[in-house]
């Protein structure tokens, strides 16, 4: 429904859980007027490369709330108190959550909350400069109308997209991205051979998940990496100071091409492997070593350079990253799971004249989260040039939502940690 004579306080566009945790810290805070809009018919988050057996990379207590404020009522440990399964979960003494359930705590948050509207696609954007507020033309795309709304700020999260090498086409069959995986899995399981690009955590949880299948198959599985090695994520506890508010700050403070050169250093840190993942497809392929050794490769410090159909299946053209040699394989089945990536959404260009952006045309993000000068535009997951790895980070999204809050709310409602690494960075 319009509400083109209402003006809320706050507009939320996109709902993931970055922005899904802050409509939970802005809950119980009702004389702010809000209102959440996501294009897809209901929350779901990354189901299409989500094995069950795969889990989150942090801890359960790193949810959509709790290192904001503990006592909200929309934390993983009430999700499970109200579905009753605190005690299971006490039992079960795992630290880390599958994504699955994850998911279902996330819809469970959805399904207790009023201001979050799906099947909502933002159509256009632009600032009225005379009575200071964003007119927003919001698509139902249930009765394909258009809906009016007009907000004083808004908080963009519209999340990232699978990277796509140049060459990539949708809809070739036996091309396909990572977030494709589980509604295409059990078609290419019939194939006779499946490729996977890419060495991160997707790449190696689409393998492994394949491999635990292979000997039920008869398919020939490739695993292709562009660094030189296949590397675990550094998750010792010194190493995950990296994303503390300490290290954000210093980060923030140091010139472009130091930072620059910094991610691509740091690269370990959240661009690895899970190191029990690795160890897992380690000890598969030792104990079916007779099954797999003629079925089964893994290439690290190949480029894929292009995908060329021939007959029925793809020619792969690599380039080694260590010998400068090129060579060709063979495959039907291509997965590409390169990442995500932010672009950014076409709504933009209506307020494009407000962006703060550098010389080379990257969006400046504040250090309170926001893109323009009057400070009315935030954003989530946008920024790692700026503010290093915490970006993307679960865990540290209630620490950014803490500090979106409080400026929406304009007041110091939810504590702040500024020091809590033992190190010192300067």
């Amino acid at each position: 429904m319009s509400n083109v004579n209402n003006i809320y306080d706050v507009a939320g566009i996109g709902i993931g859980p970055f922005n899904l945790g802050l409509s939970c810290l802005l809950y119980e805070h009702k004389s702010l007027t809000k209102v959440f809009f996501d294009c897809k018919p209901s929350f779901d988050w990354h189901t299409g490369i989500m094995p069950e057996w795969v889990t989150l990379q942090i801890p359960f207590i790193a949810d959509l709330v709790t290192f904001a404020d503990p006592t909200n009522k929309f934390s993983i440990l009430n999700y499970f108190k109200e579905t009753g399964r605190l005690y299971q979960f006490y039992i079960h003494e795992n630290f880390y959550l599958s994504r699955e359930e994850y998911n279902k705590y996330c819809q469970w948050v959805v399904n207790k909350q009023n201001v979050l509207n799906f099947n909502k696609r933002i159509e256009s954007l632009y600032y009225n400069n005379t009575k200071q507020y964003y007119e927003i033309d919001v698509l139902n795309m249930n009765t394909n109308n258009i809906e009016k709304y007009n907000a004083k700020k808004l908080v963009i999260g519209t999340g990232t997209s699978p990277r796509k090498p140049s060459y990539f086409k949708d809809g070739q069959d036996g091309l396909y991205l990572s977030s494709e995986y589980m509604s295409i899995k059990e078609y290419i399981q019939n194939k006779s051979s499946i490729t996977i690009v890419g060495s991160g955590q997707s790449g190696a949880e689409i393998f492994y998940d394949l491999l635990k299948d292979s000997c039920r198959y008869s398919y020939k599985l490739q695993w292709v990496g562009r660094p030189k090695n296949f590397f675990a994520l550094d998750l010792n506890k010194l190493a995950l100071e990296l994303t503390s508010p300490d290290y954000k700050e210093f980060f923030s403070s140091l010139s472009p091409k130091v930072r620059k050169n910094l991610l691509q250093e740091q690269s370990s840190l959240y661009k690895g492997v899970n190191l029990l993942l690795l160890n897992r497809i380690y000890d598969y392929l030792y104990l079916h070593h007779d099954q797999c050794k003629d079925r089964v490769n893994i290439y690290p410090g190949l480029e894929v350079t292009n995908c060329i159909r021939c007959n029925e299946k793809w020619n792969i053209p690599v380039k080694s990253k260590l010998s400068q040699k090129d060579y060709s394989l063979n495959s039907e089945v291509v997965i590409f799971a390169l990442g995500y990536q932010y672009v950014e959404p076409e709504f933009l260009r209506g307020v494009n004249d407000i962006i703060n952006r550098d010389e080379y045309g990257n969006i400046l993000v504040s250090d309170i989260y926001t893109i323009d000068s009057r400070d009315t535009i935030f954003v989530q997951n946008v920024g790692l040039e700026q503010h290093g790895i915490v970006t993307p980070d679960l865990g540290m999204g209630p620490y950014r939502n803490s500090i979106i809050a409080n400026n929406l709310l304009n007041a110091e409602y939810f504590d702040i940690e500024e020091r809590i690494a033992y190190q010192k960075f300067l």
